[in-house]
């Protein structure tokens, strides 16, 4: 579980998802506890999409830099959108698009400590 199901999405999903069951919607409710599953690494789409970050992740990082400055794209504020397309030759093809907002880098200040406690002055 990595996201938390608000009341309001949790009775649009039961209309959605009749057959499921109260008991998973109310798991689903809990806050999510968020970890790495070893194994999922043995997905072998999953696998792929790692493989795809550690090819395309640095060149990736340069252009957000070049185009916004110092920063990281946000993946707690991110939408992720999965659409079938058709390649030239007719084939199947799957298009990801990761939305997410960029934060860009602070410089942390003490001066700027607004909740500093136990500080000498």
């Amino acid at each position: 579980l990595q996201a938390q199901l608000s009341p309001r999405a949790a009775a649009l999903l039961k209309v959605a998802v009749p057959g499921i069951s109260a008991a998973d919607l109310i798991t689903m409710q809990k806050c999510p506890v968020r970890s790495f599953e070893p194994a999922l690494m043995q997905d072998p789409l999953v696998y792929r999409l790692v493989e795809a970050m550690q090819m395309y992740g640095l060149g990736l990082s340069h252009l957000v830099t070049e185009k916004k400055g110092d920063g990281i794209i946000s993946a707690i504020d991110m939408f992720v959108t999965l659409d079938m397309v058709k390649g030239k030759a007719g084939e199947d093809r799957f298009a990801l698009t990761i939305n997410g907002k960029f934060l860009p880098h602070l410089e942390q200040m003490t001066e700027n400590n607004t909740a500093a406690t136990g500080q000498a002055k």
